[in-house]
C-alpha cells in the first residue's frame, strides 16, 4: 500500500492504514459469504479458497460485490471481507458492511450500479442471505 495508490483507501476512512503493508485494513470488503459469495481466498491457509466468475452470479443488480469495511481498530475484524448475519462465518459484528459514512454505507453491487444503504437498509441486508448468495 505504499506505492501511493488510493485505490483501495476511502476519502472519509480516517482509519486507513496508508503507511502499512497490511491488505486487511483497507476501506472496502468482498463479499465471502460462506462458499455461496463472490469470493476470497484464506490466506493463511484455512478453509476458504472459492472465487465465483462475476459472469456466474445469478441476480447480479442484487448480489453485494464490495461495500465499506471496518478495521481491527474499529471492530475488531478484517476489513478485506465482509458477511453477513447469517453467515456461519460471520455471526460477530465485525465482518459486516461498516457504516461509515452518517451511519450508513456505500455498496457496490456486481452489475456494477452503486448505492448508498443507511442504516435500516443495513439492516435489512445483513440479515438476508438473497443479497450474499452468487448463486
Amino acid at each position: 500500500m505504499k506505492d501511493g495508490n488510493t485505490v483501495y483507501r476511502c476519502p472519509a476512512d480516517m482509519k486507513y492504514y496508508a503507511d502499512s503493508q497490511d491488505y486487511r485494513e483497507i476501506s472496502y470488503g468482498i463479499n465471502a459469504f460462506d462458499n455461496g459469495g463472490i469470493g476470497a481466498i484464506y490466506p493463511w491457509g484455512g478453509a476458504w479458497s472459492f472465487l465465483t466468475r462475476i459472469s456466474g452470479v445469478a441476480n447480479s443488480a442484487q448480489t453485494i460485490l464490495l461495500a465499506d469495511s471496518g478495521h481491527m481498530s474499529e471492530d475488531g475484524g478484517a476489513a478485506y471481507i465482509i458477511l453477513p448475519a447469517t453467515s456461519a462465518s460471520g455471526t460477530k459484528a465485525n465482518y459486516y458492511i461498516y457504516p461509515r459514512h452518517s451511519q450508513g454505507a456505500n455498496v457496490l453491487y456486481v452489475d456494477g450500479h452503486t448505492e448508498y444503504a443507511d442504516a435500516a437498509r443495513l439492516n435489512e441486508i445483513k440479515n438476508d442471505s438473497k443479497y450474499w448468495k452468487a448463486n
